[in-house]
Formats: C-alpha cells, sequence, structure tokens
C-alpha cells in the first residue's frame, strides 16, 4: 500500500501519513458514495443537521489534538490551529 505523508515544514519530521487509493478502487469507492446519497438525502434536512451537529461536537471536542496537529502540518501557532478548529 502507498502513503501520502504530511511533513512539519519547521524541521522536515513526518508527522501523519494516509493511504493513497488505488486508481482500480476508485470506481467501487464513486458507486458506495452514490448509494450512501440517496440514504442521506432521506434523512431530510432535520436528520442532516442532527448528523452534521454531531459531527461538529465531536471535532470541538477534539480541538486541541486537530490543533496539533494542524500546528505541526502547517508551522502555525498552537493558538492559530486550535482556533482554526473552533471556527468550525
Amino acid at each position: 500500500m502507498t502513503f501520502l505523508e504530511s511533513f512539519n515544514p519547521v524541521n522536515g519530521d513526518v508527522v501523519g501519513q494516509v493511504p493513497v487509493t488505488p486508481a482500480e478502487d476508485i470506481p467501487g469507492v464513486v458507486a458506495r458514495a452514490r448509494s450512501a446519497q440517496a440514504n442521506w438525502a432521506g434523512l431530510g434536512l432535520d436528520g442532516r443537521k442532527k448528523a452534521l451537529s454531531g459531527a461538529a461536537s465531536r471535532i470541538r471536542e477534539n480541538a486541541d489534538t486537530i490543533g496539533r496537529q494542524l500546528t505541526m502540518e502547517m508551522g502555525k501557532p498552537l493558538s492559530s490551529g486550535v482556533g482554526e478548529v473552533l471556527e468550525v
């Protein structure tokens, strides 16, 4: 499996990596996304709002961790990284 690495611009350290989806897997990924879209649309506005509100809550709960990652990946001050997360 191939990975895309993220580097700290200050010292060049690898701070994370994500797998790269092979080209031959893309049609299946797109098909699953299209299938899921029908269910998402079926939730209606209130259902989608509830789902996204829950996701936003989890992001806020983890603002420090996510902010630290942003700081390492972009070389920005920690307060800026956390602040960026909390703006979501």
